[in-house]
């Protein structure tokens, strides 16, 4: 099994390794892929059970140079080939063979919780079947207790300003006195006259 690390500024040994697994990727092995958001609190959770995954595995599985296990900071995702859709959510767990990609919450499992014996029962569950089981990539939250970090997207109007919706509210009272209630235009502008009228009487 094979660990690879990847965050921290991009420079040349970031460069590197996102290269070396982007080659693994290619030639069919086994990736599984944890995306983490810098100030995640989920994210920084699972890190410690994830890089304990080792300690689960059984000998044959930790001795199998084509089982990669990589944890990636976010911001070099469009770097990676391959990779599945963009993520969502974080943290992102994803195993990745041949053009496939499985996310772990839709791994059938009978216990699934971000414990280091949980992922090495997912590695396990997926390189002990033969041949490669085709996965559906699919978004949304993981089932039960567990928490994730959503990416927040926000529409710009051109100037850099963010769309907003306008909402109904008072009349000013400058667009009130304006109102010629001898030739009202609307039904809103009638029914303001036909009050006012109203409370004269």
């Amino acid at each position: 099994m094979q660990t690879l690390v990847i965050e921290g500024p991009m420079n040349e040994m970031a460069e590197k390794k996102i290269k070396k697994l982007n080659n693994e990727i290619d030639s069919g092995k086994h990736i599984f892929l944890f995306l983490f958001m810098v100030g995640c609190g989920p994210c920084n959770s699972t890190k410690e059970p994830w890089l304990k995954i080792k300690t689960y595995l059984k000998e044959e599985h930790t001795k199998n140079p084509n089982i990669v296990v990589a944890m990636v900071d976010k911001d070099f995702y469009p770097k990676l080939t391959r990779a599945g859709k963009e993520p969502i959510g974080f943290p992102t767990l994803r195993y990745i063979s041949a053009n496939d990609a499985e996310e772990y919450e839709d791994a059938k499992l009978d216990v699934r919780d971000r414990s280091a014996k949980s992922f090495a029962d997912w590695i396990e569950l997926k390189v002990g079947k033969k041949g490669v089981m085709k996965g559906v990539m699919k978004g949304g939250k993981m089932p039960g207790h567990t928490i994730s970090c959503k990416k927040a997207v926000f529409k710009r109007r051109a100037g850099g300003r963010r769309n907003r919706t306008r909402r109904g509210g008072k009349w000013s009272l400058k667009y009130k006195r304006s109102i010629d209630c001898k030739r009202p235009k609307g039904f809103s502008q009638k029914q303001h006259c036909k009050s006012k009228k109203n409370r004269k009487n």
